[in-house]
């Protein structure tokens, strides 16, 4: 059982993994294909419960995302050598508002931020929430 879950892990981690720049990166000059926080994404709200931690986010404007990645740290957010693990990949569509429930949390402070894939091939990053779990509950 352990196994099988450490195996799912590892692919879901590997399916969803895109190459990232940080916004530290981009002020360097090393490249510009992070802005962060634009108005793609508005209202990001996370809420812990029984089921795990629910994140929602909407946007204002659907017109040139093509995906939303939702991404989590136990590491400091604002350090350079954090690493955000994406949890899932959605695509935009029409919809403005989204709901993803992370149901593998554990002690800690954890990060949440998404990423917004645009049409232009740009990413924009939203704010960052933290939620701090003391317990499974």
């Amino acid at each position: 059982m352990k196994a099988s879950y450490l195996l799912l892990s590892a692919v879901l981690v590997t399916a969803f993994t895109i190459p990232f720049r940080s916004a530290k990166t981009q002020a360097a000059g090393a490249g510009s294909s992070v802005t962060a926080k634009n108005v793609s994404v508005s209202a990001l709200r996370t809420h812990y419960n029984k089921q795990g931690i629910t994140v929602s986010w909407s946007t204002p404007s659907a017109a040139d995302i093509l995906d939303f990645i939702l991404q989590r740290t136990y590491d400091n957010p604002t350090s350079s050598s954090a690493y955000w693990e994406n949890l899932t990949a959605i695509p935009c569509a029409a919809m403005r508002s989204f709901t993803y429930t992370d149901k593998e949390v554990f002690p800690g402070t954890i990060s949440y931020r998404v990423v917004a894939l645009r049409t232009n091939g740009r990413r924009v990053l939203s704010e960052i929430r933290e939620v701090k779990v003391d317990s499974r509950k």
